[in-house]
Order: C-alpha cells, then sequence, then structure tokens
C-alpha cells in the first residue's frame, strides 16, 4: 500500500473491519435476523427479475412460461 497515505491506509483497514462485522452477523448461529433479512431481499429482488424478465418475453410476442410440451422436453 505504498501508494497511499497514512488516511489511505486507516480507510482500507476500517473498510475491512465493517465488513468483517459484517459477515460476523450474517454467520451468527444465535441471533439469525440479519439472514432473514437477506433472505427477503434476495426473494424481492429474485420477484422483480422475474416480472422484469416476463415483460420482456410478452414484449417480444413469446410465452413468459415454457408450454407442456417444453416442460417435458427440459
Amino acid at each position: 500500500m505504498s501508494g497511499y497515505g497514512l488516511l489511505g491506509q486507516a480507510f482500507a483497514e476500517y473498510g475491512r473491519i465493517d465488513k468483517t462485522l459484517h459477515l460476523l452477523n450474517i454467520l451468527d448461529p444465535i441471533d439469525n435476523t440479519c439472514r432473514r433479512t437477506l433472505g427477503r431481499q434476495l426473494s424481492i429482488q429474485e420477484s422483480r427479475h422475474r416480472l422484469a424478465r416476463r415483460s420482456a418475453m410478452a414484449e417480444a410476442g413469446r410465452s413468459a412460461r415454457p408450454t407442456g410440451r417444453a416442460r417435458k422436453i427440459n
């Protein structure tokens, strides 16, 4: 880290501490509120992606869901 000054090194170390604390909160076996919150956020994000994908497919004139025949092939 020779290109950074002391202040830059301090900010880098602070970022590492914050990241470590965040990971420890996620992995905490006793209090899983952080994991539940992350899971809820992922569910919302996945729902948004599904909606966007179906909307794009509908605009292109394709079915957003595979037909019965396509499901059997896959």
